[in-house]
C-alpha cells in the first residue's frame, strides 16, 4: 500500500472511530441498540452520585423479604420519605440531601443492599447502564460481595442521576448481575 493510500486507510478508520463515540453506530457506546425484534433501545446517560459532603442514609425495609431496595425519587419529599439524615459530630456545615432545583432536569434511582460492611463500599454496588426499552427503563448494575469486612452491617446505596425522561414510564427494572430484582410502575 501507497503511503497516499495509509494516509487515506488512517483518515477513514479514524472518522468511523470518531463517529462511534458520538453515538452512531460504528462503535464505541451507541446512541440506541437494536434488539432482536427490531425495536430500539435507549441508552439514558447517568451518573453515580457520590456524595462525601452528604450524610444520609436508606430509610429501613425488611431487608429479610427483600434483600434489595428499590426506588425512583422524583421529588424533594420523596427523597425525604425514603433517605434520613445522619448527623455527625464535629461538623460545621451538615447537608443531608440535593439542593430543591436539583429535580427540575433530574431523578435518581435508588438501589440499597444491607452488607456486611467493608472497606471500599463504592465497590460493593457498581452501575453498569440505564436503558429504556418500549416504556421500560433498566438498570443493570454488578453487586460484589464485600471482600475485606470490617465485622459490622450497613446500607450501601448506589444513587444514579439520569435526565428526567419525556416518555412516561411504564416499569422500572433493576438488574442485578443479570437478575431482575425489583420492578417499580412509578406512578406519573
Amino acid at each position: 500500500m501507497t503511503l497516499i493510500g495509509k494516509s487515506i486507510s488512517l483518515a477513514l478508520t479514524s472518522l468511523l472511530l470518531m463517529l462511534g463515540a458520538c453515538g452512531h453506530g460504528f462503535g464505541g457506546h451507541p446512541a440506541s441498540t437494536q434488539s432482536r425484534d427490531s425495536v430500539a433501545s435507549q441508552t439514558i446517560p447517568f451518573d453515580r452520585l457520590d456524595f462525601p459532603q452528604y450524610h444520609f442514609f436508606a430509610s429501613a425495609w425488611d431487608d429479610s423479604r427483600q434483600p434489595v431496595r428499590c426506588a425512583l425519587i422524583r421529588t424533594p419529599s420523596e427523597w425525604r420519605a425514603i433517605m434520613h439524615p445522619a448527623p455527625v459530630m464535629f461538623w460545621s456545615q451538615p447537608r443531608f440531601a440535593l439542593p430543591d432545583a436539583f429535580y427540575d432536569s433530574q431523578q435518581i434511582l435508588l438501589v440499597a443492599r444491607v452488607t456486611p460492611a467493608d472497606t471500599d463500599d463504592a465497590r460493593v454496588l457498581d452501575i453498569h447502564s440505564v436503558t429504556l426499552h418500549e416504556g421500560t427503563l433498566n438498570v443493570d448494575y454488578q453487586y460484589r460481595e464485600p471482600l475485606e469486612t470490617a465485622g459490622f452491617m450497613v446500607t450501601n446505596s448506589l444513587l444514579v442521576a439520569i435526565p428526567r425522561l419525556k416518555t412516561p414510564l411504564a416499569r422500572i427494572q433493576f438488574i442485578e448481575n443479570g437478575r431482575t430484582v425489583c420492578s417499580l410502575t412509578p406512578a406519573i
